[in-house]
């Protein structure tokens, strides 16, 4: 029988505390366990809220979700501090261009797998553009960030991942809330692990952030890593991840945790293929595979400017870290 986590019509705040030590995750099939992941058994089905309606979770004839897969939602939370924990109200994210947003605390339909544990089916979009993200063997986890910070977490198998449509961006601002101790190495891009994106096959305008030997990528159509940072993010830790493109210039800066990271240039043009982007996978699901915990995804349809990409990305950190 199917269990929906409903749209929550309050502000659900982060707080300081931390997974308990003895917490261990999944581990990553081909890399280190991912550490205090959140509980194995999944915790509580119902994530202490109240049934608020039911959301058609069918696939359009693209597979990705279906776009009238229930209410159509327009403000997410943009404030944080519950129990006592810092308030984020001072940092509030703009909702200009905002194309894709999910939210772990908010809009998750859950079903309950074989094993006991919550398995996702689907992940509302908060942007208003009904862009709701079907969950594929991915398991919801109440604490997978800590208390009071839940997690969609992907498992590192073939078929493990959330499928959404293509936005479709030129110029773009990208943010992903994740962690993960996941490793493979990959001579080309689209043997790496795929945090964001899609692989169309052949020489099309498609284009990924993928996680290759662990560390931070951005890469457009068959050339290859276009961009890579030299230091890695599979360390376990939580990351607030951002990337902003010119789409006209091909210029990408990537950024964690509010500086930068590594920077180059792509092939220009908008993003336009394949139909669909997937969470944790790309068009080849076993080579984009990837094992990670995701808290919150945006993705907004311009370059934000340095004053709007410095206060999400202090949001992000005071809800999900601090």
């Amino acid at each position: 029988m199917t269990r929906r986590l409903p749209l929550l019509g309050v502000l659900v705040l982060a707080l300081g505390s931390s997974c308990a030590a003895d917490r261990t995750g999944l581990a990553g099939r081909d890399g280190a366990p991912l550490p205090d992941a959140g509980e194995r058994d999944g915790g509580s089905r119902d994530a202490g809220v109240d049934d608020a309606g039911s959301v058609d979770a069918a696939s359009d004839e693209d597979g990705g979700a279906d776009r009238d897969a229930g209410p159509d939602v327009d403000g997410g939370v943009d404030a944080g501090g519950v129990d006592g924990g810092p308030s984020c109200d001072s940092f509030v994210p703009t909702r200009t261009g905002l194309v894709l947003h999910y939210d772990a605390r908010l809009g998750i339909t859950t079903e309950e797998a074989e094993d006991g544990r919550p398995r996702v089916v689907t992940w509302l979009d908060q942007s208003g553009q009904l862009n709701h993200g079907a969950g594929r063997d991915v398991v919801y986890e109440p604490e997978g960030l800590g208390a009071g910070r839940p997690s969609v977490r992907t498992q590192g198998l073939d078929e493990s991942h959330v499928e959404l449509r293509n936005p479709s961006v030129d110029d773009f601002t990208i943010f992903v809330v994740m962690r993960t101790s996941y490793r493979r190495n990959a001579g080309n891009w689209y043997d790496a692990p795929c945090i964001l994106g899609g692989d169309a096959s052949g020489d099309q305008p498609d284009a990924a952030l993928v996680l290759p030997d662990g560390k931070l990528g951005f890469t457009r159509q068959e050339a290859g890593h276009a961009i890579r940072s030299g230091g890695r993010i599979d360390d376990g830790r939580t990351r607030v991840i951002a990337a902003r493109r010119d789409g006209a210039s091909g210029d990408v800066v990537l950024r964690v945790d509010g500086a930068d990271f590594e920077s180059g240039t792509s092939t220009t043009g908008r993003i336009e293929q394949p139909s669909n982007w997937w969470i944790a996978a790309h068009g080849d699901h076993a080579r984009g595979r990837l094992d990670a915990s995701f808290a919150e995804v945006r993705v907004y349809d311009r370059q934000l400017s340095d004053a709007e990409l410095g206060v999400i990305e202090q949001h992000l950190r005071c809800v999900w870290i601090e």
